[in-house]
């Protein structure tokens, strides 16, 4: 049965360092994770008889942390690192009725239609970095499949 009490945020807790990465801790974490389900009486996972799974999509580094690549940044200029921080305090209060985490990445390919060299121009050029190419663009023949990578999809 679901709790219905919401637990409060771990003391190890930093909402200042949700933007950031660092080095865990994870022994002493483990220790410390342990003491807090002992603290809230809260029973193994693998205990649950109604399931819950948290399932979270692309929460990693390239998007939600700033200066990587593809960092979200939002109206705020933070918005990755806000949303992240509203996510790790929604993961604390609830651990009682989370069964389990599934997070999945987003993972690329070398040579994937996004990246300059799977297109070429007649003369055999890439697309500059950030390049829009449009339907009509390939259509035109100004921009065309690169052959040399038809071996490697």
């Amino acid at each position: 049965m679901l709790s219905e009490h919401t637990l409060p945020l771990p003391e190890f807790f930093n909402p200042a360092r949700v933007g950031e990465i660092w080095k865990v801790p994870y022994e002493q974490r483990a220790r410390q994770a342990r003491r807090w389900a002992e603290d809230y009486a809260l029973p193994p996972a693998g205990e649950d008889t109604y399931r819950v799974n948290l399932f979270l999509v692309d929460v990693q580094n390239t998007f939600c942390i700033p200066g990587f690549e593809l960092f979200v940044a939002g109206r705020s200029g933070m918005a990755a690192v806000e949303d992240n921080d509203r996510l790790c305090r929604f993961i604390y209060h609830n651990l009682n009725r989370i069964t389990e985490i599934t997070i999945t990445l987003d993972t690329h390919q070398a040579i994937q239609i996004f990246h300059a060299v799977y297109l070429i121009d007649a003369a055999g050029r890439h697309p500059e970095a950030y390049t829009l190419v449009s339907e009509a663009d390939v259509q035109s023949g100004r921009w065309r499949f690169n052959p040399a990578v038809a071996e490697a999809l």
